[in-house]
């Protein structure tokens, strides 16, 4: 490029450089430029340029960093500058919309990232939340389990079938009536006491009853069970006697593996020789035994005649 047809006044390009305080090797850094590229537009010198169309592009990238007006810089003695400008803006246009697209590009992309975790974090939050509840399902059935029982029917549910219930009350023929009440008062049952072992069977716990020594408990709150059943554990296997309000009194036996749930209707009356080591429950509450007495009164909560109790 001997005869140029382009001139670069690179006075002006020296002088703002100057102004800036910058050397001629920053300026290359900061424009993508070579050292020689920078002295040959401040020398309007076509060394370092293949053509004048990569000229102008190198000299309108120095001038836009130095922020001085183009169009006192680039002067253009061809007919074929005009196109050659344009050719140029086309150029910037199409650079400036490619990193347009890039911007918007790299944009959605993060915005899709961000969406991604938040789904992966949902997703988290409602494993843990299943996993939760089902740890806490298995702990109810363990529990259930736990608490399986042998339910004794007093005849008062009369809902239930036949074939479920499990009755302590059959009445006896009338020609072995006596037989099987002889054959009851000789059983005779080894139970722990305050003090020593004694008998006990059906026809002594009618004697106990008419003591009046007597626990008198109430349901303190609103039940969340009916007042149709008691039900009784032991960790020991001990003898006791139930009196429900019809005033019928059955003699039961139970242990750590047997526990009882004895239906009739409140009140009930119980007799507990030694309360250590037992749980009562009634409408859902759990009764607590006074160790000082041995018989207990289980009155429900809607009792009308329940006065001030121990």
């Amino acid at each position: 490029m001997k005869d140029s047809s382009v001139y670069v006044d690179g006075k002006a390009l020296s002088t703002a450089r100057e102004k800036a305080k910058l050397s001629v090797s920053d300026a290359a850094s900061a424009c993508s430029l070579s050292s020689q590229q920078i002295l040959s537009l401040e020398t309007n010198s076509d060394t370092g340029f293949f053509n004048n169309k990569f000229k102008i592009i190198c000299a309108r990238k120095y001038i836009n960093f130095l922020k001085i007006n183009p169009t006192d810089i680039i002067l253009s003695n061809n007919n074929d500058s005009t196109s050659e400008e344009t050719d140029l803006n086309i150029t910037d246009e199409e650079t400036f919309a490619e990193s347009q697209h890039r911007s918007q590009f790299a944009q959605l992309k993060i915005e899709k990232n961000i969406k991604t975790l938040v789904a992966f974090c949902l997703i988290g939050i409602v494993l843990l939340a299943l996993y939760f509840s089902n740890q806490h399902d298995e702990s109810e059935n363990i529990l259930n389990e736990s608490n399986s029982e042998i339910e004794i029917d007093n005849g008062s549910s009369s809902d239930e079938t036949e074939e479920d219930q499990i009755s302590l009350f059959e009445s006896a023929d009338e020609n072995s009536a006596e037989s099987i009440e002889q054959d009851e008062q000789e059983q005779k049952l080894t139970v722990l006491n305050d003090s020593d072992f004694e008998q006990v069977n059906e026809t002594s716990c009618n004697n106990i009853f008419e003591s009046n020594e007597i626990q008198n408990y109430r349901t303190p709150n609103v039940p969340d069970k009916p007042d149709n059943y008691v039900h009784i554990k032991s960790n020991q296997d001990i003898s006791l006697c139930i009196q429900s309000s019809d005033g019928d009194v059955k003699l039961f036996t139970v242990g750590d593996s047997n526990p009882l749930t004895f239906r009739g209707q409140a009140p009930f009356t119980l007799h507990i020789p030694n309360p250590d080591g037992v749980q009562v429950f009634f409408q859902g509450w759990q009764v607590w035994l006074n160790p000082n007495y041995q018989i207990v009164k289980l009155n429900s909560y809607q009792d009308p005649n329940l006065g001030s109790l121990e």
